[in-house]
């Protein structure tokens, strides 16, 4: 299938010959356009490519304790087969031992009744992701060890059995990811200064060969005990997906340390949060436009090491006052980053951040119109050129089975 990436008149060809032989150009917003991609289903297409592969969004938009958009719901259930599923401490467990399960049973539900795969994130995070209740609690370890074995273990036997996926940790590295001697570099502060609360109280684990931080074992081994052997156990990570991003080695290198201990993870979590800076795809952080070859060569690098990988919270921000030729960029690389990922055999499963910029993740409060639908659930030219691409695939695959 890679050498259908090389392939450019092949591919003009099948994009002529599909429905959506307009997709991605700036018209794409017309009701016409718009009403034949919403008859598509991406999930249907995707798995024509690869029966295994997994496609979905973040559930934001999906709030089944208010009278939600009927739409909303069409969309996700024809178009994904697996749901990532918000269990942040910070909503859920606002108080010591009280847990809010009521929006979370209903998404679980929904995902149930329509065979869609659940995805829980997170369980364990820093400062950002834990209420003030911890974060001010001065816990002693013993205490904040107890908090921890509590959250997981009553989240993980409610779900037990109903669960797929678990981002068990999330952001556990710096941005350097590892000492020039090798050392792992912790997430000791959040970026607003906060200490992270289960680092700093419950401090170091020495294995045979590597240390980590006590939480970040704990939590893992907790997890597995609760969830079962069938659940997924995942450490979720940014600014880590291509051999030059700062975290990109060292997270390889973490998760297979921790395999190394024998701490159960069974794969990595990579965020793939960008943005669209004079004309070129850029990830979060980055100065330089996203290495599509460096990309291509962590997963490579994960595949070789029989790591599984989990994009997790892709989307792509717009800058201020953005023009249809933006929205049209904004899809070319919606589909050139699927397009990449569903070709390695590494990764199990690609969702996005959220499906319509009605309710998207506006970092630092700024509407960067980062998703496939815009605010009115109108296809973009980020779902369309999805489809277009995901046709052109299936139509490869017909043409050359093996």
């Amino acid at each position: 299938m890679n050498a259908q990436r090389n392939s450019n008149l092949s591919r003009r060809e099948l994009l002529k010959a599909t429905p959506l032989a307009t997709a991605g150009l700036l018209v794409a917003k017309s009701d016409l356009l718009g009403a034949e991609a919403n008859s598509e289903s991406m999930v249907k297409l995707a798995k024509q490519v690869r029966p295994d592969f997994l496609l979905g969004s973040f559930a934001h938009g999906l709030d089944f304790t208010r009278n939600d958009n009927p739409a909303h719901l069409d969309f996700f259930r024809r178009n994904f087969n697996i749901m990532t599923v918000g269990v942040y401490m910070t909503g859920m467990q606002q108080k010591s031992s009280r847990f809010a399960f009521e929006k979370t049973d209903a998404l679980i539900d929904f995902a149930h009744e329509n065979n869609i795969k659940v995805y829980l994130h997170p369980l364990i995070g820093g400062a950002v992701y834990t209420p003030k209740w911890v974060n001010d609690g001065n816990f002693s370890s013993e205490k904040l060890r107890q908090i921890m074995r509590d959250r997981i273990t009553t989240i993980l036997k409610r779900y037990h059995g109903r669960v797929d996926y678990v981002d068990v940790v999330n952001e556990a590295l710096t941005g350097k990811g590892r000492t020039t001697d090798g050392q792992f570099m912790w997430q000791e502060k959040a970026y607003r200064g906060d200490d992270h609360v289960w680092m700093k109280t419950l401090g170091m684990y020495q294995g045979k060969k590597h240390q980590f931080p006590r939480y970040l074992v704990e939590s893992f081994r907790l997890a597995r005990e609760a969830g079962g052997p069938n659940a997924k156990l995942i450490l979720n990570e940014w600014d880590n997906e291509t051999t030059t991003s700062p975290r990109g080695m060292p997270f390889l290198g973490l998760i297979e340390a921790l395999q190394e201990e024998g701490i159960p993870i069974d794969g990595a979590g990579v965020q793939l949060h960008c943005r669209l800076k004079n004309g070129k795809l850029h990830g979060w952080v980055n100065q330089q436009p996203l290495d599509f070859d460096a990309f291509d060569a962590m997963l490579r690098l994960y595949e070789q090491a029989g790591i599984e990988v989990h994009i997790t919270e892709f989307d792509i921000h717009l800058g201020p006052n953005p023009t249809e030729q933006d929205f049209a960029l904004q899809g070319k690389y919606f589909a050139e980053i699927l397009q990449h990922a569903i070709e390695s055999p590494a990764v199990k499963s690609f969702k996005t951040w959220g499906f319509t910029d009605r309710y998207s993740w506006k970092a630092d409060g700024k509407d960067g119109h980062p998703l496939m639908l815009d605010e009115n659930l109108k296809p973009k030219p980020a779902y369309i050129r999805q489809v277009a691409m995901l046709h052109n695939l299936a139509a490869e695959r017909d043409r050359n089975p093996n």
